[in-house]
């Protein structure tokens, strides 16, 4: 593996990165005030979004599936739709989470007809805007728990197999996570790289020595801690990319995607909470945005699997067990 960003995504990031910028990062305070109403500047960027997709009908919260994804048959390297998905998703998170959220065709329910669709399914449903019901009140984070009541679907909707299968039904709806849970990373990754930046360039204005030339025990304590929280976010973006680039390159990865999710989910809310605290009066206010970074963040701990459902998916795989087996 390769640790360097692969150059072909370069038109990519810089388009994220100024969307971010130029059109997430103006509107954001304005649609926190007026959560309600409909952000009518993303319906521009749906076609951007789909040409960022190369026409793909995954969506760009969503990546596609280890048999669909553009794996060689184990040899080699490849980088594809998953890792494209990551950066980009990384940098537009970076501008605003919640909008990078709101643009249309590019939630989980899109990433689903990219995980487990035919391809007949993929090319009638693929533009759709779909979404994901998959909690209830009885089943919480236990999608096994989940029961489709009084629910009629059409049979050539049923996506993947025309016949209804328990076993089959919830190992795609797993695919789909193994596949989103490092794109949810990312998204921590890019609220979390962005309260850090502008943290950073708020306690400069105080001339403190934000440099990496001293030692730590003779640098202020900001300094430090600023420094630790880096390395703790930039050890969650290389698991980001691991568990990304093993979807791409058609390895099995629900251990490493549940692994990033868990790290970044957990950095990114432990970074802006923090960032918040350390800017004082100007994190708390909204004369920043650093306040509503850390409001943002926790979701991103929480949904497609929380912290504590992560480190059991993962013991599950450490130790060879069931669900059945470990809950």
């Amino acid at each position: 593996m390769n640790l360097e960003i692969p150059k072909k995504f370069s038109p990519l990031i810089n388009q994220a990165q100024q969307v971010a910028r130029e059109v997430f990062r103006p509107i954001s305070r304005k649609y926190d005030r007026a959560e309600h109403e409909y952000p009518k500047e993303l319906d521009l960027l749906a076609s951007i979004m789909d040409g960022m997709n190369d026409g793909a009908a995954d969506g760009g919260t969503g990546a596609g599936k280890l048999a669909r994804s553009e794996s060689n048959g184990g040899g080699g390297n490849r980088n594809g739709t998953n890792m494209k998905t990551v950066l980009g998703l990384t940098e537009l998170c970076w501008g605003d989470v919640g909008l990078a959220l709101s643009i249309p065709r590019q939630g989980l329910g899109n990433s689903a007809i990219a995980a487990v669709a035919n391809e007949e399914q993929l090319a009638r449903l693929g533009n759709t805007w779909a979404a994901m019901a998959i909690t209830e009140p009885g089943a919480g984070s236990d999608s096994a728990a989940i029961r489709f009541d009084n629910c009629r679907i059409p049979k050539e909707n049923l996506l993947g197999d025309p016949d209804v299968s328990v076993e089959k039904g919830f190992a795609g709806a797993m695919q789909t996570f193994d596949n989103t849970r490092p794109v949810v990373a990312g998204m921590a990754i890019g609220v979390a790289s962005a309260a850090l930046q502008k943290t950073r360039e708020l306690i400069a204005l105080t001339g403190t020595d934000l440099e990496y030339h001293h030692q730590t025990w003779t640098q202020p304590a900001v300094t430090r801690e600023l420094q630790l929280m880096e390395a703790e976010l930039e050890a969650a973006r290389l698991l980001t990319l691991r568990a990304a680039w093993m979807a791409d390159n058609g390895l099995p990865n629900s251990k490493e995607a549940s692994i990033a999710k868990a790290k970044a989910g957990r950095v990114g809310n432990v970074v802006t909470l923090r960032c918040v605290e350390l800017c004082g009066s100007l994190g708390y206010g909204e004369t920043e945005l650093l306040e509503k970074w850390a409001r943002d963040s926790k979701i991103l701990d929480i949904f497609e699997g929380t912290q504590q459902i992560q480190l059991l998916i993962i013991a599950r795989r450490l130790l060879g067990k069931s669900s059945a087996e470990l809950k």
